[in-house]
């Protein structure tokens, strides 16, 4: 699908979603458990990383949805942004 038009966001939170579907690369480490056929393990660290997401670390929120996208998971990364942020309002 095509990324977002227009200027990123100026709250953080939404900021750090923006980034995660247009133009941020996924985390190495996370890309190679999965590669090495550790996708469980990746996956319970993408989990940890909406968790701090959610609390305000906007780097992680990034780096989560940039990697559920490699993975192919875009679907999952799209509720997960629109969970987070509804939950920020």
């Amino acid at each position: 699908s095509d990324p977002p038009a227009g200027p990123a966001p100026d709250a953080p939170l939404a900021a750090a979603v923006h980034d995660a579907f247009t133009n941020s690369a996924p985390r190495a480490d996370l890309m190679a458990l999965a590669r090495d056929k550790e996708l469980g393990m990746a996956v319970l660290r993408l989990l940890s990383l909406l968790h701090d997401g959610a609390s305000g670390d906007t780097s992680a929120l990034r780096d989560a949805l940039a990697t559920l996208r490699a993975l192919g998971l875009e679907d999952t990364a799209r509720r997960a942004a629109l969970q987070i942020v509804l939950l920020q309002q």
